[in-house]
């Protein structure tokens, strides 16, 4: 079984509410993709509802069992903002997978995260006992780090799913040395009237600026943020179909803005973050990545559009 021990892994946040209508080919091509960029695995973002999700599931993991025995790894990620969680639906999921090649284990217990869901918190003792033991990693970003710090006793680690260096640093102190898995984006944007949301992140230099100061921090592992939300812009991974942009997003999603060159990058920062390394070695070949804006700056309006703060995302 894959096992991680003191060693430094590298993530890619999955929203699996995307994958209804996947093949098994698709998996295969998407971990194959992920997995020559140098990421170690998805963090499978998984909801409550979905009639899917259990297929998808077990294609997901199978996949990543056949295809590199279990080099590629796979971890559940509990989304507590997406409805309610029975305890023993959870349990259920945890207790299929747990023994899968491609399951991610840490200390030999199976690897787990949320999305929110600090209100939960008092269940998971429950659910430690009904799985024989997990290593819960959530992002309860929502508290604060000094909040998470104050329920150290229920969890194992933390995962920070706002991008503040003054934020990551409070995370590794309230901690008191339980695991930290930072979050880091290329990217976002997201203009969906439907859900209330107009916003853009300072995200220019984004991408080099997280990777450059998680060189610096060394976190136990860093998640990005995301392999493939559409919706949000913060997706390095094109989509597979067109269902997959949610409705209000083709016109930044699709055809003009792909987002495949930024995994281009991705094997020389995750080698210097596993090797301990602030710097970056050379590329075996000449490559230039360029992202850049498709109207001047100081042109049009903003739209009603909210734009948060460079603090906020960095």
């Amino acid at each position: 079984m894959s096992s991680i021990e003191s060693d430094r892994k590298v993530f890619a946040h999955y929203v699996f509410g995307l994958t209804d209508g996947h093949t098994y080919e698709d998996w295969n091509q998407e971990i194959l993709a992920a997995h020559a960029a140098g990421i170690d695995g998805f963090a499978l973002n998984i909801g409550p509802n979905d009639h899917y999700t259990m297929p998808q599931l077990r294609q997901a993991y199978s996949a990543a069992s056949s295809l590199l025995g279990g080099r590629f790894v796979l971890f559940l990620s509990f989304d507590m903002a997406a409805g309610e969680w029975p305890v023993d639906q959870v349990v259920a999921c945890i207790n299929e997978f747990k023994g899968s090649p491609a399951q991610c284990r840490v200390n030999g217990l199976p690897f787990v995260s949320t999305f929110e869901g600090p209100q939960w918190a008092e269940k998971w003792p429950a659910v430690r006992e009904a799985t024989g033991g997990i290593y819960l990693v959530p992002d309860w970003s929502s508290l604060g780090p000094h909040g998470v710090g104050e329920r150290l006793g229920l969890i194992d680690g933390a995962y920070q799913h706002h991008m503040t260096t003054d934020e990551d640093v409070q995370y590794q102190r309230e901690l008191r040395g339980k695991s930290f898995m930072a979050g880091v984006s290329p990217w976002f944007y997201t203009r969906l009237p439907q859900w209330e949301k107009n916003w853009l992140s300072a995200s220019e230099k984004l991408w080099y600026d997280r990777w450059m100061h998680m060189l610096e921090l060394r976190p136990e592992f860093v998640q990005i943020i995301t392999w493939n939300d559409y919706g949000e812009s913060s997706y390095i991974y094109d989509p597979v179909r067109p269902g997959q942009i949610v409705p209000g997003a083709e016109h930044y999603v699709h055809d003009l803005c792909p987002h495949t060159a930024f995994r281009t990058i991705l094997p020389h920062f995750i080698a210097a973050y596993k090797a301990g390394s602030t710097q970056i070695g050379m590329p075996q070949e000449d490559c230039a990545i360029a992202w850049y804006r498709t109207t001047p700056a100081a042109c049009g309006h903003d739209g009603g559009e909210t734009r948060l703060s460079t603090a906020r995302v960095r």
